[in-house]
């Protein structure tokens, strides 16, 4: 998943990178989609109408067009910047809204996951609520942008208590197991950066915001929302801190609630969970 451009200082491997086709789609060379590129904002639809709208665009000699699930709509968030958080070279004039995705809430008929351009949160809300929409397809093999957790995905190196690993096949990012403790939002760094052969290698880290969120399993209808075969039963589901910090603070950063799957923020001298990742 590409990665805001603020994430180099974290780390974090295949940073942004897009391409404008010059006919009103902006292919992104990382996932491998490719994305409407200009929204009317003269018509808001609920979730029933975007899910249903996209497949009827006709652009750029294409007609495959659908709705994108949450992860692919987090893929291009920028959280280096707010009000819009998205690039606006490749995708001017955003508005700073709320733009539906196709991932349903698990146990639930009537709400549905959405992304707020406004700070780049992905959250949730009743399916009838007018949101605006971006359409995208799929112009190359799947990525870690795809919604869906198949079987297969996470190759598990167990180890001793805590040093167990996951390695994502579609991100090519392998994770720590169990979490440690919480800690601060520094001490988090600092912590994952102190890992080394203990947990199979050098070059852990604390995660961007993006990087966490490919590992909510959107399909789990109870909390914690995670593959409970690759990460144990038993693993906390409140928020996890990201590397990213909140682009207009010097005091916040960002991370993902494991009990819902939506994103938020805490005061960096908060303690919370905390997964490493390299």
């Amino acid at each position: 998943m590409p990665n805001s451009q603020a994430d180099v200082t974290a780390g974090a491997p295949n940073l942004e990178s897009y391409t404008d086709n010059n006919d009103g789609t902006v292919t992104d060379n990382v996932t491998g989609l490719m994305w409407q590129q200009a929204v009317s904002t003269a018509t808001k639809y609920t979730w029933s109408q975007a899910v249903a709208t996209c497949p009827t665009l006709a652009l750029a000699g294409h007609s495959d067009w659908r709705l994108p699930s949450i992860i692919e709509l987090v893929s291009i968030v920028d959280l280096g910047q707010v009000i819009p958080s998205i690039n606006g070279t490749y995708f001017p004039s955003t508005p700073a809204a709320s733009f539906w995705s196709s991932t349903a809430v698990a146990g639930s008929a009537s709400k549905a996951r959405y992304v707020t351009f406004y700070s780049g949160g992905a959250e949730s809300w009743d399916v009838s609520s007018p949101y605006n929409v971006r359409c995208v397809r799929a112009v190359a093999s799947p990525t870690p942008a795809d919604a869906s957790a198949p079987a297969g995905q996470y190759v598990v190196t167990a180890g001793g208590t805590g040093s167990g690993t996951v390695y994502d096949t579609k991100s090519k990012l392998t994770w720590q197991q169990t979490p440690p403790t919480p800690y601060s939002w520094a001490d988090a760094k600092t912590y994952c950066a102190s890992l080394g052969a203990s947990l199979g290698g050098t070059g852990w880290r604390l995660p961007t915001g993006k990087e966490l969120q490919t590992i909510v399993d959107y399909s789990q209808a109870s909390a914690p929302l995670m593959d409970p075969n690759a990460f144990l039963p038993g693993t906390p589901s409140w928020f996890f801190w990201s590397a990213s910090v909140v682009a207009d603070s010097t005091s916040n950063a960002t991370g993902v609630s494991f009990y819902d799957g939506t994103t938020g923020y805490d005061a960096m001298t908060s303690k919370n969970d905390v997964r490493c990742v390299r």
